[in-house]
């Protein structure tokens, strides 16, 4: 996590990802999905970062598949964010 500035979570474990984040004093925010994930990232990103989508559980609760949710930020952050 050295190298982590800021963490966008959301999902079923969203809790226990920004506890971890919290404990390793980095800036965490809260999403409802992947499509607002990249919302908020729209908001903190700078110039050189790398902004990676790093699924850790299921999200069978807002996607049918792990290939739609790719999908979805893949053509969320092409819309919002496309020098990147």
């Amino acid at each position: 996590m050295e190298n982590v500035r800021a963490m966008v979570v959301f999902g079923q474990t969203k809790a226990k990802f920004a506890k971890l984040g919290n404990s390793q004093g980095k800036s965490v925010i809260e999403a409802n999905n992947v499509e607002d994930a990249v919302d908020k990232v729209q908001d903190i990103i700078e110039p050189n970062d790398v902004v990676l989508l790093s699924p850790a559980c299921a999200s069978w609760d807002q996607y049918s598949t792990f290939e739609e949710r790719g999908e979805k930020f893949i053509e969320r952050f092409r819309a919002h964010l496309p020098s990147y």
